[in-house]
């Protein structure tokens, strides 16, 4: 690999009713490969089963973003907004982190410009933008790095690697992203891995010319407005993850990346 650069509650429901019998559905299935020793359970490793290369067959690529979708480290950045504004109003810091929670995916530079400029009315020089990004990083990179996977996301990715390609596309500093990734071991399931400042937009439209991918033959896999704008600014299919962004109706959601694999077998 090259290293650069509500469906609605009820529907899945009903998805998660489907039997593992389901003709054209690729499912991960966890198998027992040893014996329990010293009074430890055994080891498991992660069959893929693939029935007919559903995915292979339609699918040219996928587009991840990365907190809340592959690592469960939403949370972690709201409370660094919380530290970082600390000594405002809190009625002010509310309404920052709200703001925050309702543009994931947008860079910490423009939250940070746009809580003084709109919400703290104050002025707000290039130095002290600088270093509020800085104790930003500072708070939450090691975190990040330390955080768990969401349900279903590794085993995910270890499926659809051998099968399409996927990309990483983050509001995250390009360079602290790929230090993330590369700290959790995650770079080589990606053919590149990208931040801000570059746009989401522009991302998806330099990856769809240089790699000649056909649009309605991705999909992008996001958790906020800023995903469902930049993947319907150029027709890909939008699977959404649950979790601090309200999405709104008609957008295909899961709970997490558990049943991933069906759901995008089910986009075309």
């Amino acid at each position: 690999m090259v290293h650069s650069g509500n469906v609605q509650n009820g529907a899945v429901n009903q998805c998660r009713s489907q039997p593992l019998t389901t003709p054209g559905i690729i499912y991960l299935v966890w198998a027992a490969t040893g014996t329990a020793t010293n009074g430890q359970a055994p080891a498991f490793s992660l069959l893929i089963v693939d029935s007919a290369m559903a995915i292979s067959k339609h699918l040219q690529a996928v587009f991840f973003d990365f907190d809340g979708v592959l690592v469960d480290s939403t949370k972690l950045k709201t409370q660094a907004f919380y530290t970082l504004f600390e000594s405002y109003p809190l009625e002010a810091v509310e309404e920052i982190v709200n703001y925050h929670r309702q543009h994931g995916g947008v860079s910490r530079v423009l939250k940070i410009r746009y809580a003084f400029e709109s919400i703290l009315k104050l002025p707000l020089v290039d130095d002290q933008l600088n270093e509020l990004a800085r104790r930003y990083e500072e708070l939450v990179v090691q975190q990040v790095i330390s955080a768990p996977w969401i349900a279903g996301a590794r085993q995910a990715l270890e499926a659809l690697a051998g099968t399409c390609q996927l990309f990483l596309i983050s509001g995250t500093p390009q360079a602290e992203l790929r230090h993330i990734i590369d700290n959790r071991s995650m770079a080589h399931y990606f053919r590149e891995v990208l931040g801000s400042p570059v746009t989401k937009i522009k991302h998806l439209h330099n990856l769809l010319h240089g790699y000649s991918l056909q649009p309605e033959r991705c999909a992008f896999v996001g958790d906020a407005h800023t995903d469902i704008h930049a993947a319907k600014c150029h027709g890909i299919p939008f699977i959404g993850i649950q979790g601090e962004y309200t999405f709104p109706e008609g957008i295909r959601v899961e709970p997490d990346c558990q049943r991933l694999i069906e759901a995008l077998s089910r986009l075309h």
